[in-house]
């Protein structure tokens, strides 16, 4: 083996570390931030944003982005106390809430990142079809009376603000990201 294959395969085994330990940190946060922080839901909900934003801009692998798309929803659950004493009738919304950050996490991504867009349109757009998606699911399981109102409300135009907020701090994040990733060389 000469020497330029031994350095690339020190190379590729350092990157592979790097991003297993990316990955760990996106699984560690996507589920402790809901589980840990009690309130208010505009500010667990915006962060959580921010990182399916972030991963989504960054990871090149689609696969790595699933924790954060679903791991919230199950630390919130888990945690019991984000919304209450209403936190029993949000294991109704889960399934909804994982398509709804994969929306925002699949259009910011395509329209940004792989279509080249402009980042505000493309954030506002992801949001508010997260949103309405949210928002329309949470009205159907309330008029079936599966959930009370006040889970109605949580996956209301809050909704649409933590989307929005979240994405807003995502991007500087993302960009630093994305700069020192290529002054690595990764």
């Amino acid at each position: 083996m000469t020497t330029a294959q031994v350095s690339n395969a020190r190379g590729l085994e350092v990157k592979g570390k790097v991003e297993l330990a990316e990955f760990v940190v996106v699984c560690v946060l996507a589920l402790g931030i809901p589980l840990f922080f009690k309130h208010p839901q505009l500010l667990v909900g915006s962060v959580v944003n921010a990182l399916i934003v972030c991963t989504a801009l960054n990871f090149s692998d689609f696969r790595k982005v699933l924790p954060a798309i679903v791991l919230p929803s199950v630390g919130a659950v888990l945690g019991g106390y984000l919304f209450g004493p209403f936190t029993v009738f949000l294991v109704y919304m889960v399934p909804f809430i994982w398509v709804g950050n994969g929306i925002l996490a699949v259009l910011v991504r395509t329209f940004y990142r792989n279509q080249q867009k402009n980042y505000v349109l493309a954030l506002v757009a992801a949001s508010l079809l997260k949103y309405v998606w949210l928002f329309a699911a949470a009205s159907v399981l309330f008029k079936l009376g599966v959930v009370p109102k006040p889970i109605v409300v949580a996956m209301g135009v809050t909704q649409l603000y933590t989307a929005l907020i979240g994405g807003a701090v995502a991007w500087p994040i993302s960009y630093g990201l994305s700069v020192l990733s290529r002054r690595s060389g990764r």
